[in-house]
């Protein structure tokens, strides 16, 4: 039987998100670290692999960002899209995966050097690559506890 992964239903799922992150990491000027974690704080993927050794940033992060979805909700408004911290020496860039039904949040650490604009479309990019890499054939079971329609039966 294929180990399970929080967030991701196999090995070809896992190894799509670690292939967005690292893309992200390459491919965006300025990023440092990716970290995919799931709504609990568990780690799913990171680039560099090392990304997040303890936990801590997935943790901080998903707090951070329960946070600020609670205050959206206090004032009124609807989901938010993304979180960015601007620190002097550089960014972090939370960004929830749409549609995700493992609850997913990219986080994004930069350095001073990033810039904002091309980073936030670079994340939602890898965002979306990650929920299509998690999105199921429209054939196939979803392994996360719930099944997906046959399509013969839709």
């Amino acid at each position: 039987m294929e180990s399970q992964t929080p967030g991701c239903p196999n090995q070809a799922a896992r190894n799509a998100c670690q292939q967005a992150l690292r893309q992200l990491l390459g491919n965006t000027l300025g990023v440092t670290a990716a970290v995919l974690v799931r709504i609990d704080g568990s780690a799913v993927a990171s680039a560099p692999s090392d990304a997040d050794p303890a936990g801590q940033l997935g943790r901080l992060a998903e707090q951070l960002y329960a946070l600020t979805e609670g205050m959206v909700v206090q004032a009124g408004l609807q989901t938010s899209l993304y979180l960015t911290i601007e620190t002097t020496s550089g960014r972090v860039l939370l960004v929830p995966v749409a549609d995700s039904a493992q609850g997913l949040l990219l986080c994004v650490v930069t350095g001073s050097q990033a810039i904002p604009p091309h980073l936030l479309w670079s994340a939602q990019n890898c965002a979306v690559a990650i929920q299509n890499a998690l999105r199921p054939p429209p054939d196939q079971p979803v392994r996360c506890g719930t099944r997906s329609q046959p399509a013969a039966e839709r």
